[in-house]
């Protein structure tokens, strides 16, 4: 019946063999070099028991290193690598995408872009109020987001709500400008002729009339 060693006791053997090994030749005796032989033999006799073990089931990688401990899941994990779907048309619908944008908000509810995001996803669900909600709270928490301030130009433009549009577009041309995004700020500036023409200027006065 074969023995079977301690796995930990096998290694201290290996490690004292290879130490016996490691003197120097000129104090080796030759008694001492019959007992290098032995040792040698002993190593390799004891390395192919390890083998063995390791075939057999004994020991594996698990015995010998210790697993990492991981702490708790991290809750923005699944949006990093999220999981494959069993049917990835299901994640792709408006409902599916603002659950998750809302639970993006939910998680940080003081981050601008959170919202910008949700806003865009009710903005193309149609969800006008839901998404002119979102973009205020942009500009609530980042009142130099130009963008947001133009998307709630569109926004209000859209619900009919022609000083609240021209409003925020004003804003967003004068915060393009501040910064030189030269295109942008001529982008808005139509923007305002238009809306200008469609629901009066900030001053109170008409559309103009063809």
């Amino acid at each position: 019946m074969k023995k079977i060693m301690c796995p930990f006791f096998i290694i201290v053997l290996i490690h004292t063999g290879f130490a016996g090994m490691s003197l120097a030749q000129e104090e080796i005796s030759a008694d001492e070099t019959v007992q290098k032989n032995d040792i040698q033999q002993n190593v390799n006799d004891m390395l192919k028991l390890l083998e063995d073990l390791q075939k057999d089931g004994w020991m594996n990688e698990s015995l010998l290193i210790p697993k990492e401990e991981t702490g708790p899941t991290d809750p923005l994990e699944r949006f990093v690598s999220p999981e494959t779907p069993k049917d990835p048309a299901e994640t792709n619908t408006p409902e599916h995408r603002i659950e998750k944008a809302n639970e993006v908000v939910r998680l940080d509810p003081d981050d601008p872009q959170s919202h910008f995001q949700l806003g865009l996803e009710y903005w193309a669900s149609k969800n006008l109020g839901e998404a002119i909600h979102q973009f205020e709270e942009v500009v609530r928490l980042d009142q130099e987001n130009a963008h947001a301030h133009w998307n709630l130009g569109l926004l209000y433009a859209e619900s009919d709500k022609g000083p609240e549009a021209i409003a925020n577009i004003k804003k967003a041309e004068a915060i393009y400008t501040k910064y030189h995004y030269s295109t942008y700020a001529g982008q808005a500036r139509d923007r305002l002729k238009r809306y200008n023409e469609k629901f009066g200027d900030s001053a109170g006065n008409p559309p103009a009339t063809r």
